[in-house]
């Protein structure tokens, strides 16, 4: 990964870009790292992949949680079988 300082990123900030093109870039602030310049087609794909399981379906959170609370689990019993397996 590619990581600059930030003075250099001030002074060639077109350059940062191209290499963001290929890979995130580590923008450094006294040695320590502060910011990562990305693509936006990488942003993109890092974000999509946040969806809540209601927003993958185009469900509302209200109604995922209304499905949530409506929703009872029916008693269930736990027998031993007989015979030999």
């Amino acid at each position: 990964m590619n990581t600059i300082t930030a003075r250099d990123f001030n002074q060639n900030a077109a350059q940062a870009r191209q290499l963001a093109e290929r890979e995130p870039v580590f923008v450094t602030d006294h040695g320590e790292p502060s910011h990562v310049l990305m693509s936006y087609a990488l942003y993109q794909r890092l974000t999509h992949r946040q969806k809540s399981n209601a927003a993958r379906v185009s469900m509302s959170e209200e109604a995922a949680a209304q499905i949530d609370d409506d929703f009872e689990f029916g008693r269930v019993d736990i027998a031993e079988r007989e015979g030999q397996f």
